[in-house]
């Protein structure tokens, strides 16, 4: 398990409200390019110190690597996002 430093776990992301309510952090954690044990330490770092929105893409083919760091991170699912973009025409 990855450990948090103390300065980083007092740092928040602020949310910002939709219009039906939902909420999105306001900062987003891109993923494009990180792949295998790298990327794996990479997202695993950004959920251990505040990320919760993490942008992935099927085309970006890390899917695999991503459910690996939250795994490491020991983040609670529920309180990760991740955001998909939508694929083109």
């Amino acid at each position: 398990m990855i450990e948090v430093s103390d300065i980083m776990s007092k740092i928040q992301i602020l949310n910002v409200v939709l219009n039906d309510n939902a909420t999105l952090p306001q900062i987003v954690f891109v993923t494009y390019r990180l792949n295998g044990s790298d990327g794996v330490a990479a997202m695993a770092s950004a959920i251990c110190n505040g990320y919760r929105l993490l942008d992935s893409a099927f085309n970006y083919k890390n899917e695999g690597a991503l459910g690996e760091a939250i795994r490491q991170a020991g983040a609670p699912r529920a309180n990760l996002q991740t955001a998909r973009p939508a694929p083109a025409p």
